[in-house]
């Protein structure tokens, strides 16, 4: 192909050389305001518009090196010309859209950066909380342990003494046994008197001892009030203190969907400006990005779940451990009471019948409950 021809089939790119004057010289001359909505719509429909420049290209030159396959560098060399001042048009626009681009995909990640390391320190406060509850429950079951055990202490000292007394009295008894039976008469008959002011002296002392379980109970009662109200009331700040983050992060889920969707609803409307690979490319990342939202608020509500489920059964493992407390207590302080009552018992009797019956006998009949005088009988 001679250089004539060659320029002939060149010139078949003048007419297009003209246009991307006139494009050129308007591209140089239009600016886009790429913050708001509306400039990067222009913006895109402008570099839309070059692209099918592209394709007018690419159809001239197709022609041209079907006519010429000699003259195919020279066209190629034009073509390349011409797409590199496209392209160069064409990133005047796209740089500054590409940039704001990252700019958002960098606050997305910031925000999901914030938002896990509030919930790692909400975490790490309940973790902390958790302890400290754990560690006041354990010094309360420490100090119940040695209160048991001073308890226990002090009633096996009292029967330490009270066997001494009435070992000491057995001896009295038994050194004056020989000149009991001279005395028989005369004592039965003071014995009834003395049973009768025994009967009186015990209905009292019995009154009183009642009067003091009465007044035992009441404080026991009044105690496990305020413990259930404290109770009632710490649950109700753990409730509302649940209910309170509850609602925090339903407003974070709810501005974060808010976002997701405006974006979404954006990425609508300029995908269909977009050419197909575009636009398919788009709507995968679009799909990812739903479904990885999808899968982060699923896995909240899980472990939101799974942590409340957690405190629940801790407040009833806690309950159930100071209901066990609380009945043990009271049998502790029954089984006190009881032996109080036969202790007093045992003394009047002593000093009443210390004469006429041993410390063996009169332990015996109060464990009988009284059988001994018709008319007494212990009831708790």
């Amino acid at each position: 192909m001679t250089e004539k021809t060659t320029k002939q089939s060149l010139a078949v790119f003048e007419p297009l050389k003209a246009e991307l004057a006139t494009l050129e010289k308007e591209n140089a001359n239009l600016v886009f305001d790429y913050q708001t909505a509306k400039g990067e719509s222009d913006a895109r429909s402008h570099v839309f518009k070059l692209r099918r420049t592209k394709g007018k290209i690419a159809e001239i030159h197709k022609t041209a090196k079907a006519e010429a396959l000699a003259h195919c560098q020279a066209v190629d060399s034009e073509k390349n010309l011409c797409l590199a001042t496209v392209e160069k048009m064409i990133a005047v626009h796209m740089d500054p859209i590409d940039a704001k681009i990252k700019r958002r995909k960098d606050v997305e990640a910031a925000a999901a950066e914030k938002l896990r390391k509030e919930k790692e320190a909400e975490e790490e406060r309940k973790r902390v909380d958790l302890a400290e509850r754990e560690a006041k429950v354990k010094a309360d079951e420490e100090r119940l342990a040695k209160e048991e055990a001073e308890h226990q202490a002090k009633v096996e000292a009292e029967k330490k003494i009270l066997k001494i007394r009435f070992v000491a009295r057995e001896a009295e008894i038994a050194k004056a046994e020989a000149g009991r039976q001279t005395k028989v008469k005369v004592e039965e008959e003071q014995l009834a008197k003395i049973a009768t002011d025994l009967r009186a002296k015990i209905a009292a002392d019995i009154k009183r001892l009642a009067g003091e379980r009465a007044a035992y109970d009441a404080k026991i009662a009044k105690a496990e009030a305020e413990r259930q109200a404290k109770i009632a009331a710490d649950a109700k700040i753990e409730t509302e203190r649940l209910a309170k983050i509850a609602e925090a992060n339903e407003k974070i889920r709810q501005q974060e969907a808010a976002k997701i969707k405006a974006a979404a609803d954006k990425l609508d409307a300029d995908r269909v400006k977009f050419d197909a690979e575009k636009r398919a490319e788009a709507d995968a990342k679009l799909r990812e990005r739903r479904a990885a939202f999808l899968e982060v608020q699923r896995v909240k509500y899980q472990s939101e779940k799974k942590e409340s489920e957690r405190l629940a059964a801790i407040k009833a493992e806690e309950d159930e451990k100071k209901r066990l407390a609380d009945e043990e207590s009271k049998r502790v302080a029954d089984e006190e009471h009881r032996y109080n009552v036969k202790v007093c018992i045992a003394k009047q009797l002593t000093e009443a019948l210390g004469e006429l019956f041993t410390a063996a006998q009169l332990i015996d009949f109060i464990e009988d409950d009284g059988d001994f005088v018709p008319q007494l009988k212990i009831i708790y």
